[in-house]
């Protein structure tokens, strides 16, 4: 992946992030981001008049089964202290009231924070989607075709040993004030790991930087990422982020 410039010996990178006040530097010893993967369920039926529904295979009926089984896979096949998430985000299917398609689409967003986890949901989603659909008569030649799309996102985690060592640099260098304690509040990833998950995994850390004043934190006036009202400001985040960036740096190019 790195080609003629070498190997790193470090990979360090910074994200700024909405949830922290503005400048304020948080990351963990270990776990930062949850995995994402993206999965298409075509789901296919037989195509008949709405008023005869007992001469088809309707899709939009079985993909709706389908959605429903999928949160069990997520509360009854992971321990419950386990996070795991499967969002179904988008369900196309059909063209007129009275027609019962041929075909439907599920397309799904699973976020998990072990890889073990990831790949045992990506697993079920299959299982489940094939086996509703044969219980609802669909014949073998038929079944769901489950599509994983792309290479996905794996958990994004920190080198214990770094995290801690470019946390004392941080805290050497701007003090105990500019941090905030880590928190996961959500399930969202990074594609960080593409550049580190090599063959040995390069030693890294991802930190984040907070960029929402304090009062409307505390107003509960702000926006999350990816909204439209996402908003950040931008001086103090940028400042503290390039301070923290820095004093890691100069810590890692020491000579042994």
């Amino acid at each position: 992946i790195y080609g003629q410039v070498g190997r790193p010996d470090f990979a360090l990178a910074l994200h700024v992030i909405a949830k922290y006040p503005a400048g304020k530097i948080a990351f963990s010893d270990g776990l930062m981001y949850s995995s994402a993967d993206s999965v298409k369920i075509t789901v296919r039926g037989v195509a008949t008049h709405g008023a005869s529904p007992q001469l088809g295979r309707d899709p939009v009926y079985i993909g709706s089964l389908i959605v429903v089984a999928l949160q069990g896979i997520v509360t009854r096949e992971v321990s419950p202290i386990e996070p795991a998430l499967i969002t179904v985000g988008a369900f196309r299917g059909g063209s007129a009231p009275n027609v019962i398609a041929d075909n439907a689409r599920l397309d799904i967003t699973v976020r998990a924070n072990t890889e073990k986890t990831r790949y045992q949901l990506l697993d079920s989603i299959k299982r489940v989607a094939e086996n509703t659909a044969r219980a609802a008569g669909v014949p073998d030649d038929l079944l769901p075709i489950v599509e994983v799309l792309s290479e996905g996102a794996p958990t994004t985690t920190n080198d214990a040993a770094l995290a801690r060592r470019v946390r004392e640099a941080m805290l050497g260098g701007m003090g105990a004030d500019a941090f905030v304690d880590w928190r996961q509040t959500d399930m969202g990833a990074e594609d960080f790991p593409d550049l580190v998950n090599v063959d040995p995994p390069i030693p890294s850390v991802y930190f984040e930087v907070g960029g929402t004043p304090p009062e409307d934190l505390e107003a509960g006036t702000w926006a999350g990422h990816h909204s439209p009202l996402f908003k950040i400001v931008p001086e103090p985040a940028i400042r503290k982020g390039v301070e923290a960036m820095t004093l890691s740096a100069l810590e890692l190019l020491k000579k042994p």
